[in-house]
């Protein structure tokens, strides 16, 4: 029984599709035999792999989308201005118009299926080129200040789902890849985290280390139910950990949310990884260091994140662990880690984020020292 919704789940083309498969005939290929070939043909090729992220996006970019509207209709005779008439029609999951970002998404998967029917002589010329993306405005990020953070924590410190928040907040982690990661994915001896294909939105592995000792603290106390749950059952237990800390208010027939309640609901989207990336960055301000925990392909995609928090913010961000949290308020937390450090000596870290936090020495790969308390 598949662990996804109806709209989510996917039916690869069947073993061996390729060989049964007639040869193509560019005047009678209708859009619908196209888009099943081109799917068969990425599988064969090892660059889609069924039952993942990647794979279930192609399937309702392409299969549901495209292939209902113009799935009838000959490949050859699909024209540019076929396909923005599709893209005004496009409905999301819950029949709501897509956001210019939404229609991009479907452009990246759609442009390379065109592109590739025009490299195998199914078309004469690729209507997609004249295609263009529409533009997405830059929006404010969402930060949860370091206050946010550790209220929510202390008010979850025993809940069986704070681990997986963790890997959002002090992991940089995309909540959908939080709810899916296997215990046996998580190597606590070597503080990384190895992000299967079939859980990670590029469809490929992801092998990351180098996240903030905070992290591995939440990781080991975790109890085993934590790991035990479903992606459903965080997806569900989510919003409960924000009701508790004060974050959002809880949705029910009985309560009445204002349009500004709804916002502040909406700005918790991917408010955590958000907040990572903030905090990360102004510890150290190592863009590639950022990019590679985020998973970011372009360093300038990191650059949001610039300049939207000190590093005692910083410092108070990766401070939150279970003992923290557990033995003391905001108040007495916010002064213990504020308060001016005595001298470390030769205290040292290999880790950037742990010195700065404990304002230590750091001693960087190439062997040198970054004395944090001169920060």
């Amino acid at each position: 029984m598949s662990n996804y919704p109806a709209y989510l789940t996917v039916t690869p083309p069947a073993s061996g599709f390729l060989e049964v498969m007639p040869p193509a005939d560019p005047q009678r290929m209708t859009v619908r035999e196209a888009i099943e070939r081109y799917l068969a043909f990425r599988i064969e090729e090892g660059v889609v792999k069924p039952g993942t992220d990647h794979y279930r996006h192609l399937d309702v970019q392409l299969r549901r989308s495209l292939g209902k509207t113009l799935g009838s209709m000959a490949l050859s005779a699909v024209t540019a201005d076929h396909l923005r008439a599709w893209l005004r029609g496009i409905r999301t999951a819950r029949n709501a118009n897509p956001t210019p970002l939404t229609v991009r998404h479907y452009l990246k998967n759609v442009k390379p299926f065109f592109r590739r029917a025009y490299a195998e002589g199914w078309i004469q010329r690729d209507p997609a080129m004249a295609v263009t993306a529409p533009r997405v405005e830059d929006k404010p990020v969402n930060v949860l200040s370091p206050e946010q953070a550790f209220r929510c924590f202390k008010a979850n410190v025993n809940h069986w789902a704070i681990a997986r928040l963790a890997l959002e907040a002090f992991g940089g982690v995309r909540a959908s890849t939080a709810g899916k990661i296997a215990y046996s994915q998580i190597k606590v001896d070597r503080q990384a985290l190895e992000m299967a294909a079939s859980i990670h939105k590029s469809g490929k592995r992801v092998y990351r280390q180098g996240h903030p000792g905070n992290l591995w603290e939440w990781i080991r106390e975790a109890p085993p139910e934590s790991w035990e749950c479903d992606w459903r059952a965080y997806r569900e237990a989510k919003p409960f950990l924000h009701v508790m800390a004060g974050l959002r208010k809880e949705l029910n027939r009985y309560v009445t949310v204002t349009a500004e309640e709804r916002a502040q609901i909406a700005a918790l989207k991917n408010v955590w990884r958000h907040s990572f990336a903030t905090y990360l960055l102004a510890l150290d301000g190592a863009f590639p260091r950022c990019s590679y925990l985020m998973q970011h392909t372009n360093t300038r995609t990191t650059m949001v994140y610039e300049g939207l928090a000190s590093t005692d913010d910083a410092r108070l961000y990766f401070s939150i662990t279970p003992d923290a949290v557990r033995s003391m308020d905001w108040h007495t937390f916010r002064q213990w880690v504020l308060k001016p450090k005595p001298d470390a000596g030769l205290a040292v870290s290999n880790s950037p984020a742990t010195a700065a936090v404990m304002g230590i020495r750091w001693q960087t790969p190439a062997g040198d020292f970054i004395d944090w308390r001169a920060n």
